[in-house]
């Protein structure tokens, strides 16, 4: 920027995702659901079954809180985790029926912010700031 001091962007990011993820955990508390259990369904929605480490690595969530949050969906029925054949270290973990019937609320909530987030910005800005974003999430990768 020249000749004015920048936005303190990392604060401004650090506050907005504050703000989404409060107002998600408010609007979604009738799902019984938090954004990462959310996440966990949704990734396994698109993908039929993952390990756990693929869910961690997808989320960006470390194993012990994963395997944490597994056994919350686990004993609500949700998911099912079984033994991985081909490595007896890992579990699969697959969406169930209950676990698929949790989305759509979820689904709703998640629609509902997006476009409050997107209210009053051009189609063009909102795809610099989705460009921003992903940069921004790929700068912790090598």
């Amino acid at each position: 920027m020249t000749g004015r001091s920048a936005p303190r962007l990392h604060l401004l990011l650090a506050t907005a995702r504050q703000s989404a993820a409060a107002r998600v955990a408010r609007e979604a508390r009738g799902t019984g659901l938090t954004e990462s259990a959310a996440g966990v369904l949704f990734h396994l929605a698109r993908h039929d079954r993952a390990t756990a480490g693929e869910l961690a690595s997808a989320l960006r969530a470390g194993p012990a809180g994963m395997s944490g949050l597994l056994d919350r969906l686990a004993r609500r029925g949700l998911v099912t985790r079984r033994k991985n054949p081909d490595d007896g270290r890992s579990v699969i973990v697959e969406l169930t029926a209950d676990g698929a019937a949790a989305l759509p609320q979820m689904r709703a909530v998640l629609a509902d912010l997006n476009s409050e987030l997107t209210a009053g910005f051009t189609d063009e800005e909102i795809a610099v700031v989705a460009r921003w974003l992903r940069h921004v999430s790929g700068l912790d990768r090598d």
